[in-house]
């Protein structure tokens, strides 16, 4: 354990280099409140409905709907610009996809479980161990994209931040959202885009490093920082200080357990 422990230090210092850690911080010191940490407080709903894995489900906010014109055009827009955040193989998929296309397009789809809001849950697993929830409203409409996956080696968190840098550029905001009743503790990478943004979640548990990658309309991002708690991570020593689980709760976690289940199977 103590080697893994500091197998996993030595990681994580990777990642600081990696996504520009240094740059992050100092470019944020005395500055302005970025994006991310402005939207965390300003939107609890999208307009397109909830999903279950950002967070949770959350209450109608009360804001005032938009025309049938103006929600379809916004709509097209986030849809276009989640597809070029989804990962390589799945840039067929897109935020505002009908359950029909869905199923046309990835045949290994299958239904899972009913959300509180009334939409569904729709869930596949990749070659590569990954596995793939679409989250859908009541009009079967996606409205969110999960990769769930495990690293069993905290060696290979270098290399896997240093993808996501090289397809995304350097997170807009990084998180740590404390352990609650719901949810174990989390640290989250943003990368925030105008209409649909990506969000990662780092879970540390045991021996394992499970990390769920996120499409969704960014202000259902912001909704879910701001509902889990999250704060800006604000200094090197707070980075260093990467959150760990001592137990496992609340859905996101059934989740991993099942992945983690699953992946020790194969």
């Amino acid at each position: 354990m103590k080697e893994l422990a500091t197998r996993l230090i030595g990681a994580l210092v990777i990642i600081g280099v990696v996504m520009g850690a240094g740059w992050w911080l100092i470019s944020r010191a005395d500055g302005p409140s970025s994006p991310d940490t402005a939207d965390a407080g300003a939107h609890t709903q999208s307009s397109y409905g909830t999903g279950s894995g950002s967070g949770g489900e959350r209450p109608d906010s009360g804001r005032p709907r938009m025309s049938g014109v103006s929600a379809a055009v916004e709509l097209q827009r986030i849809g276009e610009q989640s597809q070029q955040l989804m990962p390589e193989g799945y840039r067929d998929i897109y935020i505002g996809m009908s359950l029909r296309d869905l199923r046309a397009a990835r045949r290994a789809v299958q239904r899972g479980r009913q959300t509180a809001s009334g939409g569904s849950l729709w869930e596949e697993d990749d070659s590569n161990g990954a596995r793939i929830v679409y989250v859908l409203s009541p009009s079967d409409l996606i409205t969110q994209v999960q990769f769930m996956s495990r690293l069993d080696d905290p060696d290979a968190l270098g290399p896997h931040f240093a993808a996501l840098q090289h397809n995304y550029g350097r997170p807009t905001g990084i998180w740590d959202c404390p352990e609650t009743e719901e949810a174990p503790p989390i640290r989250r990478f943003t990368w925030r885009r105008e209409g649909a943004s990506l969000m990662e979640a780092v879970l540390i548990h045991g021996n394992t490093v499970s990390i769920t990658l996120i499409v969704s309309p960014t202000e259902d991002v912001a909704a879910a920082l701001q509902r889990s708690r999250c704060t800006i991570v604000q200094n090197a020593e707070q980075l260093a200080r990467f959150p760990v689980a001592g137990t496992l709760r609340g859905e996101r976690s059934t989740f991993i357990r099942e992945v983690q289940r699953d992946a020790g199977q194969r």
